[in-house]
């Protein structure tokens, strides 16, 4: 478990680039070929909502919303931890 308390919040516009390159440098975005200028777009995209998950002040992993998805119900688009913070429960508090 991660030492210290996950803090989950929308993204600021200035962690933005931060989460595009989380996503792109993990899979299954690299498997998938998704590359940065795609996952910048999707983060940038109105229709979605980022959130960032911070531990002590540290960024440590994100999440893309679509709140008006399939038939109008939201739904998780994207989640990543950053390598250092995998595996200390940061996915499932987001």
């Amino acid at each position: 478990m991660a030492q210290g308390k996950i803090i989950v919040a929308p993204a600021l516009p200035e962690e933005q680039e931060w989460i595009a390159r989380l996503l792109a440098g993990t899979d299954p975005w690299v498997t998938l070929g998704i590359g940065l200028e795609k996952c910048l777009a999707s983060v940038r995209d109105p229709q979605h909502e980022a959130y960032v998950a911070t531990i002590n002040g540290e960024a440590a992993g994100t999440m893309i919303i679509h709140p008006k998805g399939l038939a109008g119900a939201a739904y998780l688009k994207s989640i990543a931890v950053a390598p250092t913070w995998q595996g200390q429960g940061i996915g499932a508090a987001m």
